[in-house]
């Protein structure tokens, strides 16, 4: 696998991304994370987000990764954004900034991958994906599940290059994902059965409209059959882009199928996840993370 990490250059106001921090949107489908940056402590190394690429199925995909001082080997995150619709070439993340709280406090490595088509990342964009198949109802919900495996395949080789990395515990990578990011999550542990530590979902599906939810269903189910790692999911109890009966079933199929999953409902929208304070659901997600990775 060709991998390349190159320095960031200092923004004058990093906007760096964080699953267990805020987010400003811009639209419903757009979001920006805003961190909590915290300050140098004295004596210590200094920790700032470093601009990465990797190779997967022949596209570089770009991203970011932040990790905290020392040697390790270190835990890993793989945080998976939502879509972006018409605003895919929009940076989750930019490089050179300050680490985040997550990274220095929890002592993880932190990886936000800009799966293909969004932010610097070679491919088609989603946008133009969905425009040029021109494809309504069914149809148009089946594609969209194919394109997010495809994407799954970006979040397996950003785990295959982390591993690469002596400062990263191979044994201990999880993924976390919101949205479209929460099922590509899913499809990517599915993919990689028992490579990860732990996943989270948070609200992950295609879409409120009849065939949507019912494709979104039977992909995740599918997929959650196939998961060999334990996953937490949570959802916002009065979501209205992906209802909440999405999340329900996977557990439900994933309980049959004998899978270590726990699902946790807040109240609240789609949108929970992307806000401060974290409350309940922070707290939920890293007494997860920290009971899979052992502490």
């Amino acid at each position: 696998m060709d991998a390349r990490r190159a320095p960031g250059s200092r923004p004058s106001n990093p906007l760096l991304p964080m699953a267990f921090s805020f987010v400003l949107r811009l639209a419903s489908t757009v979001s920006l994370v805003v961190v909590l940056i915290t300050p140098p402590v004295l004596g210590q190394e200094e920790c700032y987000a470093e601009f990465i690429t990797y190779t997967s199925d022949g596209l570089k995909v770009a991203g970011v990764m932040m990790k905290p001082p020392g040697d390790g080997p270190f835990p890993a995150v793989i945080w998976n954004h939502g879509s972006r619709v018409t605003h895919e070439r929009d940076q989750t993340v930019r490089a050179g900034g300050r680490c985040t709280r997550v990274v220095e406090e929890q002592r993880w490595v932190y990886l936000i991958p800009e799966r293909r088509g969004y932010g610097a990342s070679e491919g088609e964009s989603y946008s133009s994906y969905v425009r040029r198949l021109n494809l309504g109802g069914i149809d148009a919900a089946v594609a969209d599940a194919n394109r997010l495996w495809q994407e799954a395949d970006d979040v397996v080789n950003g785990m295959e290059f982390l591993k690469t990395l002596p400062f990263v515990d191979p044994r201990r990578v999880a993924l976390v994902g919101v949205s479209h990011g929460g099922m590509v999550s899913l499809f990517a542990a599915a993919k990689a059965p028992g490579a990860f530590a732990a996943v989270v979902d948070q609200a992950g599906g295609i879409g409120a409209g009849r065939y949507h939810v019912e494709v979104g269903i039977r992909e995740m189910v599918r997929a959650g059959s196939r998961v060999g790692t334990p996953i937490l999911i949570q959802h916002g109890r009065d979501d209205l882009v992906v209802p909440v009966r999405v999340s329900i079933a996977l557990r439900d199929g994933m309980a049959r199928a004998g899978k270590d999953v726990t699902l946790r409902i807040y109240p609240g929208s789609h949108y929970i996840f992307d806000r401060q304070p974290v409350g309940e659901w922070g707290r939920d997600l890293l007494e997860f993370l920290h009971d899979k990775f052992g502490r």
